[in-house]
C-alpha cells in the first residue's frame, strides 16, 4: 500500500484512523524527513545544561545531535556529526566540555559548533574555509526552562508552534519562584510499541482509565472516602490546539473542594498560587491531574492522585516524556521528572519516588498497564490484515458542546472526558504534516 492510499483512508475528521500508520516501515520514514525535520521538538530541560560547557547528547527523529550551553551562556542545538568524514562526533551522554575533539582525525570544535582546529590544514589542505564546516546548527528556543529545536529554517517561532497550549505549560511550569529543573538524568528505556501510541494516550485519554487502570483505582490509590460514603463521579474535560498539541484537566467529584496544586507542602502550594492568574486558578480549582502532549512527542503530566505506600498525604510529581520513534514497533521513552527549585530536597525526594513507582519503567502502577496496550495494538498493526484495517477513533462526536461554556482555558475544549476529541486533532495535524510534500518534506 502506498502512502496516498493510506493517507486516502483516513477519515475526513479522523474519526477513523489506518492501522497501518502504526505498523508500516515507509510511514515511519515519512514521519521522520516530513514531521521530525520540520516541527519543533524537544531536546532538553535547560537546568540539565545550566553551566557554560555543560552539554548532554540527544536525538531529533534519527538525527544525532549536542545541546551545550556555549561560553557566552547561549544554549545551541548542533549535529552530533563531524563535518570532516560524519563520525559521531560526542558519544558521552552529558558532560562539561569547551571543546569536542573528532576521534576520527582530531577535527576540533567549540562548545558553539565552530570548527576550530584541523591537524596538517596548512600544509595538506592549503586554503581552508572553516566556517563553512561549523557544525550544522538547529534553530533553537527556550520555553518555560523547555528547549526546543527545529532543522527548519524558516516557519513558524517556537510562541507561533505553541499556540494555546503555551498557557497550559504556563499554569504547570510557569508559577514557582526560582522555576524547575530536573532531577538527575532522564530515565530512559525502550517499549516495543509505535511512537504515537503513547503520545495519543497523554493527549487526553479519560476514556481508559476505568478500565485500563482498574486495578488501582479499586485498591484505592486514587484516594478512599474516608467515611465510607458515596462520593460523585472524577470528571474530566479535553483541550485541543490548531497545532495539533492536546490536553486534558482530571477533577475531583465536587464534593472534595480541593484548592489548587494539590500534593505540595503548604508553601509550596501557597507560592504556586500567588503567581498564577485568576483564570488559572480556575482551571486548576478541584483538579487532581493535568496531562498532554505538544505535537509531535513531547508528552507531560502533573499529579497528585496516587498514593504510592509510605506517605502519608499525596505527593505531586511532574513528568516530561519524549517519544523517540526507533522503528514502527520500537520507541525509546524518555522520562525526566521535574522539581520546584525551591523545594527542600526531602520533598524533592518523595516526589522522585512517586513519579518512578507510577511512570517509568520499573513502575508497578499505570505504566505497566498502558504500555502492555501500546505494545498489543502494535502487535497486531504488524499483521496482514492491519493494512487494510480503520480504526475508531469516533467516540464523542455525538456530544454536544456546552453553550455557553464557562471555561476558562484557551483552545478547542469540551467538558466529555470520555471522548476522542484530542486524539483526532493529534491525527488531524499528522496528517497534515504527512501530506505536505512540497520540497525538502
Amino acid at each position: 500500500m502506498t502512502l496516498t492510499e493510506i493517507f486516502d483512508r483516513f477519515a475526513p475528521d479522523c474519526s477513523s484512523v489506518p492501522q497501518s500508520v502504526f505498523g508500516d516501515a515507509a510511514v515511519l520514514d515519512a514521519e521522520l524527513t516530513r514531521i521530525f525535520t520540520k516541527t519543533w521538538l524537544f531536546v532538553a530541560h535547560e537546568s540539565e545544561v545550566a553551566e557554560a560547557g555543560d552539554y548532554v547528547t540527544r536525538r531529533m527523529g534519527r538525527d544525532q545531535v549536542i545541546v551545550a550551553r556555549g561560553e557566552d551562556g547561549q544554549v545551541r542545538v548542533m549535529r552530533n556529526a563531524c563535518t570532516h568524514r560524519g563520525t559521531l562526533l560526542c558519544k558521552a551522554t552529558l558532560g562539561n566540555t569547551s571543546h569536542f575533539m573528532c576521534p576520527y582525525h582530531a577535527w576540533t570544535f567549540d562548545n558553539s559548533g565552530r570548527l576550530r582546529g584541523v591537524p596538517e590544514a596548512r600544509p595538506s589542505y592549503g586554503g581552508f574555509d572553516k566556517p563553512s564546516r561549523d557544525l550544522r546548527r538547529a534553530r533553537t528556543e527556550v520555553y518555560q526552562g523547555l528547549v526546543f529545536a527545529t532543522w527548519a529554517e524558516d516557519g513558524p517561532s517556537l510562541a507561533e508552534s505553541l499556540g494555546d497550549i503555551a498557557w497550559y505549560l504556563d499554569a504547570l511550569l510557569g508559577t514557582a519562584t526560582g522555576g524547575w529543573e530536573v532531577a538527575g538524568p532522564p530515565q530512559r528505556y525502550t517499549i516495543k510499541a509505535n511512537w504515537k501510541l503513547s503520545c495519543e494516550n497523554f493527549g487526553g485519554d479519560g476514556y481508559h482509565l476505568p478500565y485500563t487502570h482498574r486495578v488501582p483505582i479499586e485498591s484505592g490509590l486514587f484516594g478512599e472516602d474516608e467515611e465510607g460514603g458515596e462520593v460523585g463521579k472524577p470528571t474530566g474535560r479535553v483541550v485541543w490546539t490548531p497545532q495539533g498539541h492536546t490536553a486534558r484537566v482530571g477533577y475531583l467529584p465536587p464534593e472534595y473542594a480541593e484548592p489548587p496544586y494539590p500534593g505540595y507542602p503548604e508553601n509550596l502550594r501557597d507560592d504556586l498560587a500567588a503567581n498564577a492568574g485568576p483564570e488559572t486558578l480556575s482551571v486548576l480549582a478541584n483538579s487532581d491531574v493535568v496531562h498532554g502532549n505538544v505535537f509531535p512527542n513531547l508528552s507531560f503530566i502533573q499529579t497528585a492522585i496516587t498514593y504510592t505506600g509510605d506517605e502519608a498525604e499525596p505527593v505531586s510529581f511532574t513528568v516530561l516524556r519524549l517519544a523517540q520513534p526507533v522503528t514502527p514497533d520500537t520507541t525509546e521513552l524518555y522520562n525526566f521528572a521535574l522539581v520546584p527549585r525551591g523545594a527542600d530536597e526531602e520533598w524533592k525526594q518523595k516526589s522522585v519516588v512517586a513519579c518512578v513507582r507510577t511512570h517509568g519503567a520499573a513502575a508497578v502502577l499505570f505504566e505497566g498497564d498502558d504500555v502492555d496496550n501500546f505494545t498489543c495494538v502494535s502487535v497486531t498493526a504488524d499483521g496482514a490484515l492491519a493494512h487494510d484495517t480503520d480504526l475508531d477513533y469516533s467516540l464523542g462526536t455525538n456530544l454536544p458542546r456546552p453553550e455557553p461554556d464557562d471555561w476558562a482555558g484557551p483552545g478547542e475544549s469540551v467538558p466529555h472526558d470520555h471522548s476522542e476529541y484530542t486524539h483526532r486533532a493529534f491525527y488531524g495535524t499528522w496528517l497534515r504534516y504527512m501530506k505536505d510534500t512540497k520540497e525538502g518534506a
